[in-house]
C-alpha cells in the first residue's frame, strides 16, 4: 500500500499525541497482516486469524502507513489457525 497524505500517526505535527482511535485495527488482507507481523518478529504460536465483516472507520490507524485500517466489526466470517511451520 502506498500513502500520499499527512502521516497517519502524527497527523503532520511530528509528534504522536492522539493514540486512541475509533475502531479496531486490522488488515484488509491476510498476506498484509502476515508481512506486518513477520517484520515485528511476532510470536504467533497458538494464535488464530479472524476474518471480519464490518464498516470502515473514518479515522486512521496508527499503522495506516503499513496498510492497517480501522474497522467497526459486525461479525466474524472466518477463522484460520496459525500454522506452526
Amino acid at each position: 500500500m502506498e500513502w500520499e497524505d499527512i502521516c497517519p500517526s502524527c497527523e503532520g505535527s511530528g509528534e504522536v499525541t492522539r493514540v486512541e482511535r475509533s475502531g479496531i485495527s486490522c488488515f484488509p488482507t491476510l498476506p498484509g497482516l502476515r508481512r506486518y507481523l513477520a517484520e515485528r518478529d511476532a510470536d504467533l504460536s497458538g494464535d488464530v486469524f479472524l476474518e471480519l465483516e464490518g464498516e470502515l472507520s473514518d479515522d486512521r490507524d496508527l499503522d495506516a502507513d503499513e496498510g492497517a485500517v480501522l474497522l467497526f466489526p459486525r461479525r466474524i466470517v472466518g477463522v484460520q489457525a496459525q500454522s506452526t511451520t
